[in-house]
């Protein structure tokens, strides 16, 4: 009989290999679409177009990701929290765009 080994998910976490650093991707910008069982998120960089710093902006669609809604639930609570405690080390109040959840609600909605 074959023994299985009870690790904790934190534990193969820490043991991870890390990502290359071409890997690593800077996003100012992300998309959320919810769906029944799932929510895509997909990261952006928008930057000025060096050539025409008045034209167009520059756009890089750097990943997508799928989440369970139960996990892209827990993930929110967590980022909020991170947030909430950054905020109270530093002393500083993030603003939050009424207009960054309107996209969210018209955006998130699946016919």
């Amino acid at each position: 009989m074959t023994e299985i080994n009870a690790t904790s998910i934190e534990e193969l976490i820490a043991n991870a290999t890390d990502l290359p650093l071409d890997r690593v991707d800077y996003v100012n910008n992300v998309r959320i679409n919810v769906g029944l069982n799932e929510v895509t998120l997909d990261f952006f960089y928008v930057s000025p177009n060096p050539k025409n710093p008045q034209g167009e902006p520059q756009v890089k669609h750097s990943q997508r990701i799928i989440l369970p809604v139960s996990v892209a639930k827990e993930t929110g609570e967590l980022l909020m929290s991170s947030m909430l405690r950054w905020e109270e080390t530093f002393g500083v109040a993030l603003p939050f765009s009424s207009q960054s959840e309107e996209i969210f609600l018209l955006e998130g909605k699946e016919e």
